[in-house]
């Protein structure tokens, strides 16, 4: 609606692999969560020490305190303002399964990096709502509840832009580089203020009865 103020919500799509568990990790003060996390990471040097770690408090979850990696200090700046907050333990998984039985018991392809990859951008792993990407799904309840929506995708449209075919959406290709300037200054002679004011008299508002003519 008119009135509601501008809202962008940012899909940053990293390529690389991420080890989420030495990204954010139980605090040394976790007690048993965080023992149970150093009996299976700090053998192979896989664990994140308090000497590593920045301090994150928490309400809520089982630990009032967690670990995150100390180059991630602006990404702790957010969080502490409110601004920036973690998903954690997520993953695709049709149900649960235990290392002894995944191979039987899911299709998902878990050890397969492009697949996971795909998923990331469905987030449907029941496939309830299939060809849709996840950011596709959130514009379609926006627009349903009369909200102006304005997708844009770099280098190309992103499957998690994909929104229901019911509803007809473009998407805005932006390219990597960055938008093209609109009037280069190698353009003309005319200095770009003077092209500014020729825009705005060709544009702007007229007075009733009143007529340009070109």
């Amino acid at each position: 609606t008119s009135d509601e103020p501008y809202k962008a919500l940012v899909y940053v799509y990293l390529f690389g692999g991420l080890d989420s568990f030495y990204m954010l990790a139980p605090h040394s003060s976790c007690g048993s969560l965080h023992q149970e996390y150093m009996n299976v990471r700090q053998e192979d040097g896989a664990a994140l020490l308090n000497d590593r770690a920045l301090e994150l408090e928490a309400d809520g979850q089982p630990c009032a305190k967690f670990g995150l990696f100390d180059k991630l200090r602006r990404v702790k700046e957010m969080y502490d303002q409110g601004n920036a907050l973690f998903f954690a333990n997520m993953g695709h998984l049709e149900k649960p399964v235990t290392k002894e039985n995944w191979e039987s018991e899911t299709k998902s392809q878990l050890f397969s990096h492009f697949h996971m990859m795909e998923e990331l951008e469905y987030v449907d792993a029941f496939q309830k709502h299939a060809g849709t990407g996840v950011m596709g799904r959130m514009l379609d309840v926006l627009q349903k509840n009369n909200y102006t929506v304005g997708p844009s995708g770099i280098n190309g449209k992103p499957t998690m832009l994909s929104g229901s075919p019911e509803i007809a959406r473009s998407v805005d290709v932006i390219h990597w580089k960055g938008i093209d300037e609109f009037y280069p200054k190698t353009a003309s002679s005319l200095d770009k203020q003077t092209m500014k004011e020729h825009f705005i008299t060709l544009n702007g508002e007229t007075k009733k009865r009143e007529w340009n003519v070109w």
